[in-house]
């Protein structure tokens, strides 16, 4: 499954971008949320005033760089660009694809479960459904494996001549 992400929004006054994943089997259009009542007319030719509503996908307009792109999408994912200034051509890309890394695996579920071929039946859930269960406690990870998963991490800054943090690698 190859993961596709493109930019679909810039702030810049809050020196972020909103990235949008999908896949070839999930597309764009299978992962919208933006919908808008439209009117039509399924037969022209018959009576002026006769006219139907359909919900259709809300789409960028055609003088946007997105033209035809749904407005919105479940993986639409916001992403603060951390580098001023903000990086450009493929280092941009490669910052924002760093700092939000792709929902691998919930693509590949989505994919599964929209093949007819696969049972997507969920019994359990079904039968549990409305009655109210307890969420148990974090469990509480000891302080010594904190520190030793934390010196794990090698963490390194590389710097400007004027000793501006441009990127930070963990």
């Amino acid at each position: 499954m190859a993961v596709k992400a493109k930019i679909v929004s810039v702030d810049e006054k809050a020196h972020q971008v909103t990235l949008r994943y999908f896949t070839d089997a999930l597309s764009e259009d299978a992962l919208a949320t933006s919908f808008k009542l439209e009117k039509y007319q399924p037969d022209p030719d018959a009576d002026e005033n006769h006219w139907l509503e359909r919900w259709v996908i809300a789409r960028f307009p055609d003088d946007s760089p997105l033209a035809g792109s749904p407005l919105q999408c479940q993986t639409d994912r916001a992403v603060d660009v951390l580098v001023v200034p903000a990086p450009e051509g493929q280092a941009l890309l490669d910052y924002v694809t760093k700092a939000c890394p792709p929902q691998r695996e919930w693509l590949a579920v989505m994919e599964m479960v929209a093949d007819p071929a696969v049972d997507t039946a969920m019994p359990g859930a079904i039968k549990a459904m409305g009655e109210v269960f307890e969420i148990p406690e974090p469990v509480e990870v000891p302080a010594p494996a904190i520190q030793a998963a934390a010196t794990a991490v090698e963490l390194r800054a590389r710097r400007t001549p004027d000793r501006q943090v441009q990127t930070i690698v963990l």
